[in-house]
């Protein structure tokens, strides 16, 4: 079965731990999408979007952390966008929880927020442009 959220090398940034955090994360949406899309159980939802939210924290402090060593600027920068984006996650959990969203509702969603951190905040972050090159 084809996944919802598809994966590219275009995402990877060139730091074996974050581009294996960031497959995580990847593999973690589609876990949630599938569920959602498939009807589970709203329990096995609870605990997959729980999971995905933890799991995003720890990444982007572990993205902070590294920032933080390369470039303070940019460190900066990114925690701002890091902040936001964690933000829209939990208005996504809140709506969700409220039972107002659908599966074409939130795949859209996930689509752009994984696109906009793995795809171009990330590599912007590790000062990479859109062909992988540092």
């Amino acid at each position: 079965m084809a996944e919802l959220l598809e994966w590219t090398d275009g995402f990877l940034v060139g730091v074996e731990e974050m581009d294996r955090e960031h497959r995580n994360l990847h593999k973690l949406t589609n876990t949630f999408l599938t569920a959602f899309k498939d009807g589970k159980a709203q329990n096995i939802l609870d605990v997959v979007l729980n999971e995905l939210i933890e799991f995003t924290r720890k990444h982007f402090k572990n993205e902070e952390r590294l920032l933080r060593k390369i470039d303070r600027t940019q460190f900066i920068a990114q925690k701002d966008i890091n902040d936001e984006l964690v933000m829209e996650l939990m208005m996504l959990r809140d709506t969700y929880v409220a039972g107002k969203l659908g599966v074409d509702d939130i795949t859209p969603f996930f689509n752009d927020w994984m696109l906009r951190h793995l795809k171009s905040v990330g590599k912007l972050a590790y000062g990479m442009d859109g062909d992988n090159e540092e």
